[in-house]
């Protein structure tokens, strides 16, 4: 998996291996932040997101 070879992903990398839209992409996301299962890190254009 990306994340555990990587240990972060950006919303971009997200739609691209999703092939999803910018809005669906960013409730999927958000939705694992409030669940608890990413973190949030950097702000603005540097966000990314590890796993918790």
């Amino acid at each position: 998996m990306y994340m555990k070879e990587k240990g972060w992903i950006t919303n971009k990398k997200y739609r691209e291996m999703t092939e999803l839209s910018d809005e669906v992409a960013r409730i999927d996301i958000n939705e694992l932040v409030e669940k608890g299962v990413l973190l949030s890190k950097g702000r603005g254009r540097n966000v990314h997101y590890v796993l918790k």
